[in-house]
């Protein structure tokens, strides 16, 4: 009678655990479809292994949030894959660019090119990623300033001269329950309030400074 339910208990939690895993990709899959890809990482990374396309929709992911180290070892399993799309063979080069293994990213970048040899992205890359050491090597001459009286925790961008000072946009950082405040990891149906994808901050104001 103690070993019957020993089982019991033990299928009752293996049958926990997938549950709880298909629920954790499920929510994953659901942020990916809309472009939350931060909160996407959270999830995808809690499941010890994910599937040929679970995989590659988390090397996305890191892609997207420009964390090329991960994204790099991500896609060195995802090109792997067989029949692949062949458009991981480009993300991989760019990740491989990013981490400065030129030669390597060349490579795939030539792969990438042997599937779609009308990409322009990847014809570019090709054809500027042997002078890429050169260009950091060489110095501007020109000296970045933080300007402190601008210059935030959040963006300021696209400045521009303007009669006798700068315009220039900034973002503003919302804290309302329509943006990226959303408790994930405790209520999945707030998924269905999510409404800015990738955009974290989505009001962008034109302000003027006089200098």
């Amino acid at each position: 009678m103690i070993v019957r339910s020993k089982n019991i208990f033990l299928i009752f939690g293996v049958l926990f655990l997938c549950v709880n895993s298909n629920a954790q990709v499920g929510v994953a899959d659901e942020l990916f479809d809309n472009f939350e890809f931060h909160q996407a990482i959270k999830f995808y990374e809690k499941e010890a292994k994910l599937d040929d396309e679970r995989l590659t929709k988390y090397a996305f992911c890191q892609l997207q949030i420009h964390n090329y180290k991960k994204a790099e070892e991500l896609y060195r399993k995802v090109v792997k894959i067989e029949n692949t799309d062949p458009i991981n063979f480009y993300y991989y080069a760019v990740c491989l660019k990013n981490n400065k293994k030129y030669e390597l990213a060349e490579d795939f970048f030539t792969i990438s090119k042997s599937f779609d040899s009308l990409n322009p992205y990847n014809n570019l890359m090709l054809e500027s990623i042997s002078k890429i050491p050169l260009i950091h090597e060489k110095k501007s001459g020109i000296e970045i300033i933080n300007e402190s009286s601008i210059n935030s925790s959040i963006s300021e961008f696209s400045p521009k001269w303007y009669k006798e000072g700068i315009l220039y946009i900034k973002e503003i950082k919302q804290a309302s329950k329509k943006t990226l405040s959303v408790d994930y990891s405790s209520e999945y149906s707030q998924l269905d309030s999510l409404a800015y994808g990738t955009s974290e901050r989505p009001l962008s104001v034109l302000y003027y400074r006089a200098l």
